[in-house]
């Protein structure tokens, strides 16, 4: 085999090789389940949430975001959280038909990575002795909407008054 018949045969497989590559980035769409089961999520503060946000199944990608709503009247007829925010949006979630969740999992918004991506997560919970737990269908849920940092720096400076109190 000649030289020059080596460098173009490895040539054609480097090109080749870039150019699946191309088209594996460009036209493959990395899939987080089958997105047939739809569940409404409320919260009182989506920060960096947006269409296209992973929802997360005990840490496994399960779905997506596909839609960020604003409740209309939200101040009218208020839900509030456990520092007093009003859940004023509602995310509509596309998950795996596969996936129960029911009414006694945890909804929350959690940072990971490197560079602070963020994701909804929904942990399963043990119910209480004495509860069933319901499946979810079309009802709305409320998430867990503050951030647990926040939370831990809110029940600080409560503390920290009711010392000044004392």
């Amino acid at each position: 085999m000649g030289e020059q018949l080596k460098n173009m045969l490895i040539g054609i497989f480097v090109i080749a090789a870039c150019a699946l590559v191309v088209i594996m980035v460009m036209f493959l769409k990395p899939s987080v389940g089958d997105g047939k089961q739809t569940l409404y999520v409320r919260f009182a503060n989506i920060n960096k949430i947006g269409v296209g946000t992973r929802v997360m199944f005990g840490g496994k990608p399960v779905g997506e975001v596909v839609m960020v709503e604003e409740i209309p009247n939200a101040r009218s007829k208020p839900s509030v959280d456990l520092l007093g925010q009003i859940y004023s949006y509602q995310l509509v979630l596309k998950i795996d038909s596969h996936v129960k969740v029911y009414d006694t999992d945890e909804f929350a918004i959690q940072t990971s990575g490197l560079l602070g991506e963020k994701s909804i997560a929904i942990v399963p919970k043990i119910p209480p002795k004495g509860i069933v737990p319901k499946q979810i269908t079309n009802q709305p849920v409320y998430a867990q909407s503050y951030d647990p940092i926040e939370y831990a720096f809110t029940e600080l400076s409560e503390v920290a008054d009711l010392m000044k109190i004392t």
